[in-house]
């Protein structure tokens, strides 16, 4: 499920479709999406791709810069390659 092009950033990131499918599943709840251990923030992403707000904890300072960062950049939102696949859920 990872894409070639995605740059791993965590040691235990998890990948981006991954992520997305698991919040398009019929029985994840609606509404804001929390990860307590946000990490490099790919969650964060998964959940911006879908249309959903999130909320992400991390204690290291580093892995923050890293998660604002792939949210602010743009070319990221897009580029996914499970783009328009398993997103039903979206409009949440």
């Amino acid at each position: 499920m990872r894409t070639g092009d995605e740059v791993l950033v965590h040691p235990t990131q998890k990948p981006e479709a991954l992520m997305g499918w698991c919040m398009s599943l019929p029985w994840t709840p609606a509404g804001v999406v929390l990860d307590p251990y946000m990490g490099g923030g790919s969650t964060l992403v998964a959940a911006k791709l879908c249309g959903r707000k999130a909320i992400g904890v991390e204690v290291e300072e580093s892995y923050c810069e890293i998660a604002a960062n792939r949210l602010a950049q743009g070319v990221l939102f897009g580029s996914a390659a499970w783009e328009g696949e398993g997103r039903g859920n979206a409009d949440r």
